[in-house]
């Protein structure tokens, strides 16, 4: 890789049978580091333990003037 500019594309499309302690439900979020930032996705409300989630979420994150080095 070389020194340059970069985004990081990650879509978010579904989760399925979350797994989670002592509740029935939960507010799942979805945190995504690179490049030594944080994104996150939306909350989802009451999600249970056996839910197929629908997400459809984008999520983008970038870099500028990215030296070799941390780029890998």
């Amino acid at each position: 890789m070389r020194r340059g500019d970069y985004m990081l594309h990650v879509f978010i499309e579904r989760t399925k049978e979350l797994a989670y302690e002592r509740e029935d439900t939960v507010n799942p979020i979805i945190e995504v580091q690179c490049f030594g930032k944080r994104k996150y996705s939306s909350a989802k409300k009451n999600i249970s333990r056996l839910a197929d989630e629908l997400w459809g979420e984008h999520i983008f994150i970038e870099a500028k003037n990215l030296e070799k080095e941390d780029a890998e």
